[in-house]
């Protein structure tokens, strides 16, 4: 009896484990995870303002690179920059807009350079509530990565694109490219 019973489990571990190694995502659409407040596709983190806690444990987690797209003046909560550096992490800020709150299309294209370069790298690209952010992947995904406005709109959606004023602000932009 023991046996048969040990048998049992061992087949049901091995169905379990097998169940979940079995990938049931039919179609090439990237794969979005939740990682604390953010979410992850590939080597990105598509976030809201990380607190000093969250750039020490993404610091633990392998993250080596932190992306803010918000202006120079917009968070005085600590030096994000300063604690960054202190955890080596390397710290770039390039704002989503520009000073006339205009999408800044030299930054667009920095960020996604900036990325492209660091492909191996896991990076963590934030604003205040990662809206900017996911604005900022879907101009990226429909201008580099070859995606259609709409597939760019909707995945940039399930990162953190929220806000239908800034959806429209950014489809207008790309419209306007």
């Amino acid at each position: 009896m023991k046996s048969i019973t040990s048998l049992l489990a061992i087949i049901i571990t091995a169905i379990f484990l097998t169940a979940c190694s079995t990938s049931n995502n039919s179609t090439s659409e990237p794969l979005v995870m939740n990682y604390e407040e953010a979410k992850v596709v590939g080597n990105l983190a598509i976030a809201p303002q990380p607190t000093k806690m969250t750039l020490s444990k993404i610091k633990k987690d392998g993250y080596e690179m932190v992306i803010n797209l918000r202006g120079e003046d917009e968070f005085k909560g600590y030096n994000e920059e300063a604690t960054a550096k202190m955890l080596n992490l390397q710290y770039h800020r390039i704002p989503f807009f520009n000073k006339k709150s205009e999408i800044d299309a030299n930054s667009l294209y920095q960020i996604s350079k900036l990325i492209d370069a660091n492909k191996d790298k896991k990076i963590y690209i934030h604003c205040s509530s990662g809206n900017r952010a996911a604005a900022w992947y879907l101009t990226h995904l429909y201008q580099y990565e070859g995606m259609t406005k709409q597939e760019a709109t909707e995945l940039a959606r399930r990162t953190g694109l929220t806000k239908a004023p800034l959806e429209n602000k950014v489809l207008k932009y790309l419209n306007e490219k």
